[in-house]
């Protein structure tokens, strides 16, 4: 729950309100009650806060002389209670004034009023009503104030908690806008009434009124309560506040100063800092340390292709690179047959499905990616090749060299038709050694954006496609684009890469949310790689300004990139981290788990193909947002799978995201369309199926073309 009292944000997720009371303090003299005002907010105060009450309408001084002597913190004062009532009323004809100089200086205004009459006249001049201890069971009086449609502040000392239940229950049945206030109503300022403020009281009121706001109105020395029940979630603090505890005066003693107020702020300050998310994670702060604190899986010794793994051959050691294998997965290591490059999820169903299939499969790779993703053995069927004398990174200077490598591997193979990807980099040495037949096969980016680099990279592209018997990609914008650069149109084929729809599904959606209890948030998933042409910025900054709109958001970030800095650092700068939950780089069969998690899965990639990471969440049932470039409609029409924002827009995608949130109950009849879309188009067995029969295709094309 949160809501605004004058221009700041109370609730669970906003620092607290401090409100410092100046209650009797003015001493009756309204320059000083305005200087006090002044002081306060130097202090650090949100607010100023008096009382309004006419002695003759709030005690009885016969009723107080009847008890025979005055009692408690009444007891050290000079004059009858009466009198010192009388002395601290504030005359009405001061609100206007007070008010003026809050607003003048910044802080907010406001007053707790003790009759009907105070009730109302106040009404024009303050943004919260705030009900002292002892009105909790005055119910007109507390529904007289609820019914202004104003946040009500209500404290709670010496009262039992069926008073209570039914002064929250009066409140709650007119204005939602609760704020409830433990507090202890001894003003001695005697270090024996830590004893009595009894702070756990928080826990059952959070427990008890989950709809309420907590807070404190407190009466004990320092700062220890204060911090305490911020801890345990007060977002309103409410002290006393003076200039000088030395004065005469019956708030004065334990009232807080300039000093120890500012002091007091400073504290809590640090304390929220520290507190912190409740959500357990990789701090930023932790980026370096992780690395060089955890340790990975490394060789014990020299290890060759094609060697088994037994538990000898690995030693566990410091640092834990990123990408390396962590320990917790030495169980699937062991037993896996070594191979020189790095191996995905992708290479894994693809050498899969091809070693189910009845052709024999060398795989050669060009180079290491870097990052291991897939701990899953080479299938036994497929043959990996060692062509190249070492790992480093190429260059097109390199080529030369390689064609040379690459051309006597080939020979050695003697292979009927070479499979080969993405265009410039992997296809292009085939296209090199004019090796027939060529079937070419886009990763969407080499096409969309690589081909347009610059001369030499277009060059390529087109040398390649007009080597090229046959030409697959995964959509019909990437075919599009083959086409323009040359490639014939009746020599290509759609092919979706698709997914596993056993694997991504939705039968198991919201376990995953529920476990981690954001069953109230909109929970949306960003899977795509921390890099520009991916948009992770856009994302970003679009969630933030959906963030100041509707505070109830969650992300989960998977994956990393080379924008690592950037993304954490702007997440940091902008204070919504307890909003963002990092959750690393994950294999297929905990990824599933994140889409069935979210209401929503978030792309803003500026340059695509058909995005298998939006196919895993739609096969899910996780209906989609994505940026507006050609091959994302293909997929996702707005309003029908998903939502769909200006390309590049932070500001239109933070408006579609704030939309999804006032529309929640969308999200489950489009992901019902998406899982349908995904059945259609996205099953990895069909496409699979296509790739084979193009495979026989292209050979068919060559024969005749000889």
């Amino acid at each position: 729950m949160e809501f605004k009292i004058g221009n700041h944000w109370v609730g669970d997720n906003r620092p607290a309100y401090f409100i410092a009371d100046v209650a009797a303090n003015h001493d009756g003299d309204l320059k000083r009650a305005k200087n006090l005002i002044k002081l306060a907010r130097d202090a650090g105060a949100d607010a100023a806060k008096f009382q309004n009450f006419q002695a003759p309408k709030i005690v009885s001084d016969y009723g107080f002389k009847s008890l025979g002597g005055q009692q408690s913190h009444q007891s050290k004062w000079k004059k009858s209670v009466f009198e010192v009532y009388q002395d601290a009323s504030v005359p009405f004809d001061w609100t206007p004034i007070l008010k003026e100089e809050s607003d003048k200086v910044g802080i907010d205004y406001f007053s707790s009023p003790y009759d009907f009459e105070a009730i109302d006249n106040l009404d024009g001049y303050m943004p919260a009503y705030k009900i002292g201890s002892g009105e909790i069971d005055w119910i007109e009086a507390l529904e007289r104030m609820a019914s202004k449609r104003k946040p009500v502040l209500m404290a709670t000392g010496a009262s039992t908690i069926g008073e209570v239940q039914r002064a929250v229950r009066a409140v709650l049945a007119i204005n939602p806008q609760l704020v409830l206030m433990q507090c202890n109503t001894n003003y001695t300022a005697s270090l024996e009434n830590f004893n009595h403020i009894h702070l756990n009281v928080l826990k059952t009121y959070q427990t008890m009124f989950p709809e309420v706001v907590l807070g404190l109105s407190d009466h004990t020395p320092g700062h220890a309560t204060v911090l305490g029940s911020v801890a345990l979630g007060a977002r309103v603090i409410e002290k006393h506040f003076t200039d000088d505890n030395s004065r005469e005066g019956p708030d004065h003693k334990f009232a807080m100063n300039p000093g120890t107020w500012a002091s007091m702020v400073e504290n809590t300050r640090q304390l929220e800092k520290a507190l912190g998310s409740s959500e357990k994670f990789v701090s930023s702060n932790e980026t370096e340390t992780v690395v060089i604190q955890r340790r990975c899986l490394r060789a014990a010794r020299d290890i060759k292709a094609g060697e088994v793994l037994t538990r000898e051959m690995i030693d566990v050691l410091r640092p834990a690179t990123p990408g390396a294998i962590l320990p917790d997965q030495i169980g699937n290591v062991i037993g896996l047959k070594v191979i020189k490059e790095n191996y995905s999820p992708h290479d894994h169903r693809f050498l899969t499905a091809l070693a189910e299939s009845e052709h024999d499969v060398f795989w050669l790779r060009l180079e290491s990616g870097g990052r291991t993703q897939e701990s899953r053995t080479v299938p036994e069927k497929i043959s990996p090749i060692e062509w190249r004398d070492n790992d480093h990174e190429i260059s097109f200077s390199d080529y030369s060299y390689l064609k040379d490598k690459f051309e006597k591997a080939i020979e050695k193979i003697r292979p009927d038709f070479i499979h080969a990807g993405p265009i410039q980099r992997v296809a292009y040495l085939p296209a090199l050694i004019g090796f027939h037949p060529l079937l070419t096969m886009s990763w969407g980016f080499d096409i969309l954006e690589d081909a347009r680099r610059d001369k030499e990279w277009k060059d390529i592209t087109r040398l390649v496609l007009a080597k090229s018997d046959w030409f697959t990609s995964d959509c019909q914008t990437t075919k599009n684009v083959a086409v323009e650069f040359g490639m014939e149109e009746s020599r290509t084929t759609v092919i979706p890469w698709g997914v596993d729809l056993d694997l991504f599904n939705p039968s198991r959606r919201g376990m995953m949310r529920r476990q981690v209890g954001y069953e109230e948030d909109l929970l949306i998933v960003h899977t795509r790689s921390w890099e520009p042409r991916y948009g992770v910025d856009i994302a970003l900054n679009g969630f933030w300004k959906a963030l100041q709109v509707e505070p109830n958001l969650r992300l989960f970030m998977l994956g990393g990139g080379s924008q690592e800095a950037e993304v954490k650092g702007f997440i940091e700068e902008k204070g919504f981290s307890e909003r963002v939950h990092y959750c690393g780089y994950k294999q297929n069969e905990a990824l599933a788990g994140y889409y069935q998690a979210a209401d929503l899965y978030l792309s803003a990639s500026h340059i695509d193909g058909s995005s298998v990471a939006l196919m895993e969440s739609m096969a899910c049932g996780c209906p989609a947002l994505v940026s507006d470039i050609p091959a994302n409609l293909e997929w996702v029409t707005d309003g029908i799978e998903g939502w769909v924002f200006r390309d590049g827009e932070a500001s239109h995608l933070a408006e579609k995201i704030i939309s999804i949130v006032r529309n929640r109950r969308e999200t489950q009849a489009l992901g019902k369309t998406a899982r349908s879309k995904a059945e259609a188009k996205a099953d990895w067995k069909k496409s699979i199926r296509l790739l084979l029969d193009t495979y026989q295709r292209v050979e068919n094309f060559h024969k005749q073309s000889l």
